[in-house]
């Protein structure tokens, strides 16, 4: 199916659009939201002051349409549970190693890409290294942990995926929010095992990119007569 789309969406594109061809770097900032055992609320602290996370990324767009790269996300996810005959919750840090890549929707829809905003889906595959504690919502005291007190981290496979809006300020500067999902293949981040397999949890951040054209020919600065080069 995705080859046909990919095709298509070739054929039926033109050139010059604001997004063709370069290498970006990007960085971005956000929060978390965990999934999970511990889904209700964010744990004790509020939910700026546990879910920060930083993303930094590095990419490489083709014929406008498609982009491959790779990306580093660290920070903390936490949740907190209210149950009947106890209360839970847990704090967590994380480091995760990923390639993705990405595909320009409107490129499915319209014969022309050349616009100031585009909308891409994203899908990626890497590791996650992460260590976790579990406390006692009573009396704040820690019931289990992963990854200290000489514990090694707890690294496992990620599959991230979500949805990125850019919007071009010119060729080289784009503003860009994120709102991504993290599928962890383990029950261990929250620290209680339940009856999944897998944990998530959600990224939404803010960034900018900065963008470049190695070996390209086309002017990308503004020449001093006001006209855009070619």
């Amino acid at each position: 199916m995705l080859i046909p789309v990919l095709a298509f969406s070739q054929i039926n594109s033109r050139n010059n659009n604001l997004g063709e061809g370069y290498v970006g770097v990007g960085v971005d900032m956000g929060i978390t939201q965990f999934f999970g055992d511990i889904d209700e609320d964010p744990a004790p602290g509020g939910l700026l002051q546990n879910n920060l996370a930083l993303r930094i990324s590095a990419s490489k767009s083709f014929a406008s349409l498609f982009v491959l790269g790779g990306q580093v996300l660290t920070g903390r996810v936490s949740g907190e549970k209210k149950r009947v005959r106890s209360h839970l919750y847990f704090n967590a840090s994380f480091t995760e190693y990923s390639f993705f890549t990405e595909f320009n929707l409107f490129g499915i829809f319209t014969k022309s890409v050349n616009r100031k905003f585009n909308v891409y889906a994203n899908v990626g595959l890497g590791l996650i290294d992460f260590k976790t504690k579990l406390y006692d919502g009573i009396n704040d005291s820690v019931v289990k942990t992963r990854g200290y007190d000489g514990q090694k981290n707890t690294t496992e496979s990620v599959i991230p995926f979500g949805l990125r809006a850019d919007y071009h300020i010119n060729d080289r500067f784009v503003i860009n929010g994120l709102l991504s999902s993290r599928k962890i293949n383990t029950d261990k981040l929250d620290g209680v095992s339940g009856n999944n397999n897998t944990d998530y949890f959600g990224y939404y951040s803010l960034g900018v990119i900065y963008k470049f054209y190695p070996g390209s020919n086309r002017a990308y600065a503004r020449p001093r007569n006001g006209r855009r080069g070619r």
